[in-house]
């Protein structure tokens, strides 16, 4: 995790030295997956950890439900949906793509990008959190009910402050996330209502991602202004890259959302388009 995700020497012993600072005997803390490589680590943590514990398990814990709770768990699942402040909070390892809850915690990811700005993600990394957790006290409760009634999906920036400014900036990966399991190798195809279409190579485009009902683009606006710029309100429908039988035919689009991340206030260095397409499936 080190060299993973840049976290500092020790990064082990902060995240425990800051619980201990943060929960009481009395609280409640629910961890989001990932929790422990081995059984010593996960035995130091559950013994000094003060607080009642709740796992919802991510990708890395291989134990059973069980086990983890004969080894100190009060509660362990999956994922798991609570009511707080009159909102549907789910709680995940991996954001849920396609969820039907107000909002949706997860971790997982390391960094704070959305694949999905047609529902309501608060991604949380550890990283920009300073390896310390993060109360869920009446003041955030307010900014998520506000979100959910207002069905506002925060900015960047937004994100950043709210609770997790510890790295300062949003880097890259922030912004577009990595790079690994793109799985694309031809053309995305986009079809106008004029009976046009385009294609757009990988080599268009940084990243695509493509969950349940979107698909997320990020391009320099260089690549956006020569393909998708002047067809933006005409795309009707797109083409997945794969071959399979639910790509053969093309997905309508029902709705799109641009962004353009401006290179004076990112890492980038060239302004770079983030498109969302929400499909029709």
């Amino acid at each position: 995790m080190i060299p993973y995700c840049g976290r500092p020497q020790g990064f082990t012993d902060l995240i425990i030295k800051n619980c201990q600072k943060m929960l009481t005997d009395e609280d409640t803390l629910i961890h989001l997956g990932d929790v422990a490589w081995d059984d010593s680590a996960l035995e130091r943590f559950l013994h000094v950890v003060p607080g009642q514990k709740i796992l919802v398990r991510g990708n890395h814990d291989k134990k059973s439900a069980e086990q983890y709770m004969a080894a100190g768990f009060q509660f362990v699942a999956e994922e798991m949906t609570l009511d707080l402040h009159g909102i549907h909070v789910l709680f995940s390892h991996r954001p849920k793509y396609g969820h039907s809850a107000d909002i949706n915690i997860h971790g997982h990811l390391h960094n704070l990008h959305r694949d999905d700005i047609f529902r309501l993600y608060w991604p949380l990394s550890l990283e920009h959190m300073g390896y310390r957790p993060i109360a869920l006290n009446d003041d955030v409760l307010h900014t998520l009910s506000s979100w959910v009634h207002r069905r506002h999906v925060p900015t960047m920036d937004e994100l950043l402050t709210f609770r997790q400014t510890y790295l300062g900036e949003a880097r890259a990966i922030d912004y577009i996330g990595s790079d690994e399991n793109m799985g694309i190798g031809r053309p995305l195809t986009f079809y106008t209502d004029s009976g046009d279409k385009i294609d757009l190579c990988p080599s268009d485009f940084l990243r695509f991602r493509f969950h349940v009902d979107t698909v997320f683009l990020a391009l320099h606006k260089s690549s956006y202004d020569s393909t998708l710029a002047t067809l933006e309100k005409k795309i009707n429908a797109i083409l997945l890259p794969w071959n399979a039988p639910q790509f053969e035919m093309p997905y309508p689009i029902i709705e799109t959302k641009q962004s353009c991340i401006k290179k004076e206030t990112s890492p980038f260095r060239e302004d770079v388009v983030c498109c969302w397409l929400k499909l029709k499936n």
